[in-house]
């Protein structure tokens, strides 16, 4: 059953590399720490991960 995830962990991976800088200046400056944005923002992939191969992804823009 892990392959079967294989695709959705590679994708949200690579949002991941290609997204996390932003994403992590975006909430610095929201919750005005570094921080506490790093956990959010793998807080959010966590989630991700655990919910994309059952439920799909949405969109991704990044992956184009």
């Amino acid at each position: 059953m892990r392959g079967a995830y294989q695709p959705t962990r590679n994708a949200i991976e690579t949002v991941w590399r290609i997204e996390a800088a932003r994403l992590i200046g975006g909430l610095a400056r929201f919750v005005r720490s570094v921080d506490r944005a790093e956990d959010l923002a793998q807080e959010a992939l966590l989630s991700a991960m655990e919910r994309w191969p059952e439920t799909g992804s949405r969109t991704i823009p990044a992956l184009g």
